[in-house]
């Protein structure tokens, strides 16, 4: 009868190696949600595919519904976002916004205007400090202040890490 393994400690310093080298050169996927461990951070999307177009101003601004990541617990976070778009006349930037405030542009990442779509993507650390946070994407055209332009979306994207 084979014997049952109790404890990762009844195994050999050696042969926990050999099978790490094992399963490094074989490649197997194991589904995450097998993996045991500390599992209370998790990454958030939230995606938005609109086909559509806005009218974006020189102050940011929602548009659709947004990307919004909300109910954020406080911590330290990892944020990406990003979309896929074209304009016609200005360069577009996109920016996060936290907790309702208009976005400072301080993590801004700005999509050249090309007539083609493009993908653009921005990466930002942040400590959120509230009981309940909100971080929602936000875009503006870089113009004359009043001047508007004409954007057409395909997505729009922000995925939110929790890292400590």
């Amino acid at each position: 009868m084979p014997e049952k393994l109790t404890s990762i400690f009844q195994v050999s310093p050696a042969a926990l190696k050999d099978l790490s080298s094992w399963i490094e050169r074989a490649g197997i996927a194991i589904p995450v949600n097998q993996i045991v461990g500390f599992s209370s951070y998790q990454a958030q999307l939230s995606k938005e595919e609109p086909n559509a177009s806005t009218t974006i101003g020189t102050t940011y601004q929602d548009i659709f519904t947004g990307p919004k990541l909300s109910g954020l617990r406080p911590g330290k976070y990892i944020f990406m976002f990003g979309c896929q778009a074209k304009g016609s006349n200005y360069s577009l930037l996109t920016a996060l916004s936290y907790n309702g405030q208009t976005s400072t542009g301080e993590d801004g990442v700005s999509v050249p205007s090309s007539g083609v779509y493009l993908h653009v993507m921005g990466l930002t650390l942040k400590t959120l400090t509230q009981d309940e946070n909100t971080v929602r994407q936000q875009f503006r055209i870089i113009a004359p202040p009043g001047t508007t332009d004409g954007w057409i979306f395909l997505q729009t994207w922000l995925l939110g890490f929790k890292y400590a």
